[in-house]
């Protein structure tokens, strides 16, 4: 996830579509999402995802690691709130 990278993507959909929601992923975890403190503060409204690093092996067919699941999901919300 690089912030520097969405920013101007995220800013010309928003300018283009208003009534867009913007989402953005890769890479976010519980130990990543701190990456998206930059966008967080533009765009208030973001939606995020999360899959492969919420499963033990990395590969998003695997079981879900719950307690990582639960990692993000707590950070998620301190984050966004």
């Amino acid at each position: 996830m690089d912030a520097e990278t969405l920013y101007p993507f995220l800013q010309a959909i928003q300018n283009a579509f208003p009534a867009f929601g913007l989402g953005v992923a890769g890479g976010l975890g519980p130990d990543t999402l701190h990456l998206l403190k930059p966008l967080i503060k533009e765009f208030p409204n973001l939606s995020i995802d999360a899959c492969a690093k919420l499963h033990k092996s990395g590969n998003a067919l695997g079981p879900i690691d719950w307690e990582v699941a639960g990692r993000y999901l707590i950070n998620a919300l301190q984050l966004l709130h």
